[in-house]
C-alpha cells in the first residue's frame, strides 16, 4: 500500500460532496490513459467506516482535486495532477500533516524532475 510521502500522478478525479457545485454525484474527469484513482471531498476523510469503503475504490482522497479539474477543463486547459501522500486520513494523522510536508515536498519535487515534466 501506499505510505506518506508516496508521489502518484492522478489520472481520473472524482467527487463526492453535495455541497459543492460543480458535484454531479461521482463524475469523472479523466486526466490521462493511466494513473490513480482519486476521490475528491468535501471535508477531511476521519470516519473508518468510510475510509474503507473509499479505500476499495479509490486510490487517494484529497479536498481540491475535483475542483481544479473541472476549473480547468472548462477553460480547455490541459492539466496534469500529482499527489503526494501526506497523512493516511486517519484522526491520529490530524496533526502530523504539517511536519510532512517537508518530506513531501521534496519527494514530489523528486518525481517532477524525474519524469521531466518541466521540460
Amino acid at each position: 500500500g501506499m505510505k506518506v510521502g508516496d508521489v502518484l500522478e492522478v489520472g481520473s478525479c472524482y467527487s463526492r460532496d453535495e455541497r459543492h457545485p460543480f458535484d454531479r454525484g461521482f463524475d469523472e474527469f479523466c486526466l490521462c490513459e493511466e494513473g490513480a484513482k482519486l476521490l475528491t471531498v468535501g471535508e477531511a476523510l476521519h470516519d473508518s467506516g468510510l475510509r474503507e469503503e473509499y479505500g476499495k475504490r479509490y486510490d487517494l482522497v484529497d479536498m481540491e482535486a475535483y475542483s481544479v479539474a473541472y476549473a480547468a477543463k472548462v477553460a480547455g486547459v490541459e492539466l496534469k495532477v500529482l499527489k503526494s501522500v501526506s497523512d493516511d486520513a486517519t484522526s491520529e494523522s490530524e496533526g502530523g500533516v504539517v511536519a510532512q510536508i517537508p518530506k513531501c515536498m521534496v519527494n514530489l519535487w523528486k518525481f517532477i524532475e524525474k519524469h521531466n515534466y518541466l521540460g
